[in-house]
């Protein structure tokens, strides 16, 4: 049971599909004061970290530097963000930090959901590339990156053991830590069953493990699979001939009853009694 947890974290995570909107760095460079809040992967929760003033204002000058046609597609990348990591704490919440409350001098107190414990969207990034690596067969290079990130978060959880004094946050934080280090060394055990989907339009799983014995598994799923040979059929260019395809027809029929001539053949001659031997005056 607890190996599927762990399988279906690291496959959450790295199929997550968004698209940070285009003028994301431009914006963070006009009002670098506003950098960390719209790069931070969990902005749409971060706001603790604001008073209702600020948010106003911070979204009052994201409206003006972004045009009417991408507002829209801003809202949308917001929304699925926001639905990931509430599903993300929902689904798995061993792999977060302990909630907490925080008091603004403002009078007015914050209720925080607890993060989960990695950068996520850095976290996808590292996945991905071990995932590459392993579909290009560089598996000394995918089990280095995979170790690299491993080293990280064992640093992290020895910086928390050091910590005084200890409480049941504490507790919880440290637990979770360890349960991504215990994730990352289950995928080290796993690395031979990471998957790339052939499909290029795949929206299912792109990134997945391997679910049977087979090593030529290509596809994360059998209608995955079918979308892809259609849409290899469609972009196929039609194939040119030189005949008509009336005579391309007669052609077949003819090759057809030549074919089954030819098999009844064969079977009057199997079926014929076998040639008895010569004598040996006949020899003579």
């Amino acid at each position: 049971m607890e190996n599927e947890r762990f399988q279906e974290l690291l496959t959450r995570v790295a199929n997550l599909n968004w698209v940070t909107p285009d003028w994301a760095e431009a914006f963070c460079a006009v009002y670098p004061c506003y950098a960390y809040f719209h790069c931070n992967s969990y902005y749409p929760l971060a706001t603790d970290e604001m008073t209702p003033a600020e948010y106003d204002e911070y979204q009052k000058r994201l409206r003006e530097f972004i045009s009417e046609p991408r507002a829209a597609a801003y809202d949308d990348y917001l929304k699925r963000l926001r639905e990931f990591i509430l599903a993300l704490r929902r689904d798995f919440p061993e792999w977060h930090f302990h909630s907490y409350e925080l008091h603004r001098r403002e009078g007015f107190t914050y209720k925080c959901a607890g993060d989960f414990v990695a950068d996520f969207r850095r976290l996808q990034d590292d996945l991905r590339r071990v995932w590459e690596l392993v579909l290009r067969k560089e598996m000394d290079e995918a089990m280095r990156s995979l170790l690299q990130i491993k080293i990280w978060f064992s640093g992290y959880l020895n910086n928390l053991e050091r910590q005084q004094p200890r409480s049941n946050s504490w507790e919880h934080d440290k637990r979770a830590v360890e349960l991504m280090v215990e994730t990352l060394a289950w995928l080290q055990k796993k690395l031979r069953k990471l998957k790339v989907c052939e499909n290029p339009k795949c929206r299912w799983r792109k990134y997945f493990f391997k679910y049977n014995n087979s090593n030529n598994q290509r596809y994360c799923h059998t209608k995955c699979g079918a979308k892809a040979k259609a849409l290899r059929n469609a972009l196929r260019a039609p194939k040119e001939y030189k005949l008509s395809e009336e005579t391309r027809e007669k052609m077949s029929i003819a090759m057809q009853k030549s074919w089954a001539k030819r098999k009844r053949a064969e079977r009057r001659k199997g079926s014929s009694p076998p040639e008895s031997p010569p004598h040996d005056a006949d020899r003579r």
